[in-house]
């Protein structure tokens, strides 16, 4: 006996239409949905370290000036171990209008073994002109183990010094003799702003 095969094409699949769930299913279904969005969520963000709130302002932006010298220019010999070695007038434009208190850091970037630091001073008052021969704010122990200025002093050719300044949104609870490092642990989440001002020092005769 001879099967005729039915030929007769089926349905095709865009033809098929999706039963209609009842409000219940429905209800279900996005209940699942939800549930698996948020294991997702936990998942990604379970192993991350929670971060804190970016701060107003940016790590950017402050414009450092000095009367006595230019950026890329040259320090005065006043400023320095071979004169009298006393900090040179700085100002800072741009400072956002909630800032307690300021921060200085000055380096040397080409010491022969590495970054030297020759001032480190904070909780300077934000809206008054740093003055020469001043302490403005409260010392740190620079790399000659002093807690003041030490102007520029290379031992020979010509050095790049770095006068950073920061803007900080709280007065920093720190002794005085402290070092950069725990000086900068101490700003870390305080800093609105900064900017710097470097100019080179050279000893006479060099």
């Amino acid at each position: 006996m001879d099967i005729k095969k039915d030929n007769t094409p089926g349905p095709k699949a865009r033809d098929i239409k999706p039963k209609h769930l009842s409000p219940q299913n429905k209800d279900n279904l996005d209940s699942r949905k939800k549930e698996e969005q948020d294991f997702k969520g936990d998942d990604i963000t379970h192993n991350r370290k929670p971060t804190k709130e970016k701060r107003t302002g940016t790590q950017t932006g402050l414009t450092v000036r000095s009367i006595a010298f230019s950026h890329g220019g040259h320090i005065p010999k006043r400023y320095s171990c071979e004169g009298d070695n006393i900090n040179p007038p700085l100002e800072a434009e741009g400072i956002p209008a909630e800032t307690r208190a300021l921060a200085i850091i000055v380096e040397d970037h080409d010491a022969p073994d590495g970054i030297f630091d020759h001032w480190l001073v904070w909780n300077i008052p934000p809206h008054e002109p740093i003055a020469e021969n001043n302490v403005p704010g409260i010392n740190g122990r620079n790399s000659f183990g002093k807690t003041r200025y030490d102007g520029p002093c290379p031992p020979s050719g010509t050095h790049r010094y770095f006068f950073k300044l920061y803007a900080l949104d709280a007065e920093l609870n720190l002794a005085e003799g402290s070092d950069k490092k725990t000086l900068q642990k101490a700003m870390r989440d305080h800093v609105l702003a900064s900017g710097e001002l470097m100019a080179h020092y050279s000893k006479s005769g060099e």
